[in-house]
């Protein structure tokens, strides 16, 4: 009797890894990736913007608030502001990928040396 109990717990407790895992996956990595993905290249326009309004284009707008513009001469500097916050997130967003991929790599692989 303490084989079958101890058989359905490990049953209920891999279920609930494997539910959890593709539950919480369907929604981690996507987010963390297109985040991570989205942001280094918003990053790069950011920059390029930055570039482009500091050598006169007039067609790109640099704002903080209603009203206030940031002047031409500190459009660069003010573009790779925002550019290292852009390429900060997107590098957060890729470590938490990696950790969670690793995670579930690691229970998978414990889960399979137990079945041994």
């Amino acid at each position: 009797m303490a084989t079958h109990s101890r058989n359905s717990r490990l049953f209920l407790r891999k279920a609930w890894f494997y539910c959890s895992s593709g539950l919480i996956g369907m929604f981690v990595v996507p987010i963390l990736s297109v985040i991570s993905v989205g942001f280094t290249i918003c990053a790069f326009i950011a920059v390029a913007g930055g570039v482009l309004r500091t050598f006169g284009v007039d067609w790109v707008r640099m704002g903080i608030a209603n009203g206030y513009e940031i002047p031409k001469l500190l459009s660069l500097p003010a573009a790779l502001l925002l550019s290292g916050v852009l390429l900060g997130i997107a590098w957060i967003s890729f470590i938490g990928l990696r950790r969670y991929l690793k995670w579930v790599s690691f229970r998978e692989r414990n889960d399979r040396l137990n079945r041994i």
